[in-house]
Order: structure tokens, then C-alpha cells, then sequence
């Protein structure tokens, strides 16, 4: 077993326990990640920095999922989301986080990718990567769209973003 990554079952956690969390990191979908006691966790809806209370959703050996339950402190990139159901519809999973960080967030993705897939040192990359350009306006725009789909007590079939949460759509 790794030495750096503890287990589960040495830091004795279970499934619905709170805990307390620093965020570190952004995973490539945009999910913060925090570690207890060096054992790492992934988060919806947080950013780097924010110091939250999470309940364990889900173990596995090595890793696991929380859900966001209480912003403790929040990270100087928070934002409030312009969407009032962007956390609930799930759509736009970076809304939390500054317009400027956001660009940050996807420039080094893509660095990722080009070292990783591609090869190249990040010093040839930032000598040949052009900078990121923002939007004046980076909102009502969309380039790719998911409607959760699913039936009701009386079996009608709907969008459930639509339907349950959000009386702006």
C-alpha cells in the first residue's frame, strides 16, 4: 500500500460521517479535493482554498467522496454562482469559482494534457502557448447542455432540472 495515501480502515471512516476538509485541488472536472489525515476526498461544488464540512458519500481504499455540507470558511475565489440553480442542476460545475481563476483552471488542463498525452516540457509550453482570452460577458452562453431525464410518482417522464429545482427554465 501506498505510505503516503492512508486507508479507510485505519482512519476508521464510514459512510455519512462528517468531516472537516481543506481544499486543495481541482480534479479535470472541476471537483475539489481535500485530504483527512492524508486520506483524499472529492467534493462537488467547492473551490481551492475553502474550508468546508462534508459528509462521506462514498469509500473506496484509497480515496473518497463527500458531499458538501456547511462552507466554513470560503476561498477568496468564491463567488456566488450568477445561475440561483446552478449547485442543484449541475450544468455549470465552475460557476463557485472566479471568472479569473476559471481561465486559470482550464489553461492548466490543457498544460496537463500536453505534457501528459502529447509529451512537451512545461517550460517549451510556456514559451509557445498563447495566453487564455477571457469573455467580456462569460455568461448566457452555452456550448454543451445535460437534461437529466426521469419519471415522476405518476410515471410522466420530464426533465428533472426543469421540473423539481429551477423556475428560471
Amino acid at each position: 500500500m501506498n505510505n503516503k495515501v492512508k486507508s479507510e480502515q485505519k482512519l476508521n471512516l464510514k459512510k455519512n460521517q462528517e468531516i472537516s476538509l481543506t481544499i486543495e485541488d481541482f480534479t479535470k472536472e472541476g471537483e475539489g479535493l481535500g485530504k483527512y489525515q492524508g486520506f483524499p476526498f472529492f467534493v462537488k461544488d467547492t473551490v481551492i482554498g475553502d474550508e468546508v464540512r462534508v459528509s462521506i458519500t462514498k469509500l473506496k481504499k484509497n480515496y473518497g467522496y463527500a458531499r458538501l455540507v456547511e462552507i466554513v470558511t470560503p476561498s477568496k475565489d468564491r463567488v456566488t454562482p450568477p445561475c440561483p440553480v446552478a449547485r442543484q442542476c449541475g450544468g455549470c460545475k465552475l460557476q463557485q469559482i472566479s471568472y479569473e481563476k476559471q481561465l486559470s483552471f482550464k489553461k492548466s488542463l490543457v498544460e496537463g494534457c500536453l505534457m501528459r498525452i502529447g509529451g512537451f516540457e512545461k517550460e517549451d509550453i510556456e514559451q509557445k502557448m498563447e495566453p487564455v482570452y477571457g469573455m467580456e460577458e462569460p455568461w448566457h452562453y452555452r456550448n454543451k447542455a445535460q437534461f437529466p431525464v426521469g419519471r415522476s410518482e405518476e410515471r410522466r417522464v420530464g426533465k428533472e432540472c426543469r421540473s423539481r429545482w429551477s423556475p428560471y427554465h
